[in-house]
């Protein structure tokens, strides 16, 4: 299970994130695989401001961002060590770039 350091602002435990209204959903990404093991979905949950990879549902890591008019800063970046040497960290931050 994945956790917010104990330093982070809004320590708490992660779980994915819930439906956002309709009219702030972005347009769906495509599924992105990582090998043989499952297809990863990235998704900005902006009251939390971390974007967060699911595979098959399950919350595999989250990216920790501030943004400001202008600028968005990743501040913290975890994949779950089941997760770990599969790309996912890597999926998740080129589609939270795309997103900049």
């Amino acid at each position: 299970m994945l956790r917010r350091s104990a330093s982070s602002p809004a320590a708490r435990t992660l779980t994915p994130a819930a439906a956002t209204p309709p009219c702030a959903v972005p347009a769906p990404r495509p599924r992105r695989s990582i090998g043989n093991v499952a297809a990863v979905e990235v998704h900005d949950n902006p009251p939390e401001e971390p974007y967060e990879a699911a595979v098959d549902g399950a919350l595999a890591g989250f990216a920790e961002y501030r943004q400001e008019p202008g600028l968005i800063a990743f501040v913290h970046t975890e994949v779950d060590q089941a997760f770990e040497g599969h790309g996912v960290a890597s999926i998740l931050i080129h589609d939270a770039l795309e997103d900049a």
